[in-house]
């Protein structure tokens, strides 16, 4: 019989050459992680000072940092390569947003008029919309969606909050603006046809 070749590659070295992939891949997400965590909250930071010091008014402060949060969120694709650390970055704010405001210590978010949860759903939205970028494997729609979030509504609450003059009811004492409303389409189609005619095609690598 023909002799037998040596093995190469045997559970041991497989073993050796997986393993600092392993620790690669775990350094790169949870450097991702920190940063992610540390560039939303010094926009946390921020929005809490200037709404404290009445430099920005309630609606002001809290689209400040809902277009922080956002654009923390365009870094996702870039910075990330699982879900994992998505679902991490998400729900630990939205446990730490759940908890501020039972404190009453998120002036930034808690002092509008209206009864809202937008701000602990808006990390539970950007986790779901990322989890469906995945599902379709384009990261086009997510972006859009991330775009649409911070600038389309923030435009939308300002213009609706200082020119609103024709006011509608959404649903018990809520009310938008017409004006707003406007706002919102023209910002949302500018974004999406913008983005689609590039032809951003961001491919997951999860």
């Amino acid at each position: 019989p023909a002799p037998r070749l040596p093995t190469v590659f045997s559970r041991e070295t497989a073993l050796s050459f997986t393993e600092p992939i392993m620790w690669t891949l775990f350094l790169h997400e949870a450097l991702g992680v920190a940063l992610i965590t540390a560039l939303t909250l010094a926009v946390f930071a921020i929005g809490e000072l200037l709404r404290r010091r009445e430099i920005l008014s309630p609606e002001q402060s809290r689209k400040l940092l809902h277009v922080g949060g956002c654009c923390s969120a365009l870094l996702f694709p870039v910075l990330f390569t699982t879900h994992w650390s998505v679902l991490a970055v998400c729900g630990g704010f939205t446990v730490l947003i759940l908890w501020l405001e039972h404190k009453g210590s998120l002036h930034a978010v808690d002092d509008v008029s209206r009864k809202t949860y937008g701000g602990a759903l808006h990390p539970v939205a950007l986790y779901l919309c990322y989890l469906l970028a995945i599902w379709r494997g384009n990261f086009t729609f997510y972006e859009i969606s991330v775009l649409v979030l911070a600038l389309s509504d923030t435009a939308a609450a300002l213009v609706g909050e200082r020119y609103g003059r024709l006011p509608y009811r959404v649903g018990g004492d809520d009310y938008r603006s017409l004006e707003g409303s406007a706002f919102f389409f023209l910002v949302t189609y500018a974004i999406v046809h913008h983005i689609l005619l590039l032809g951003l095609d961001r491919k997951s690598v999860v």
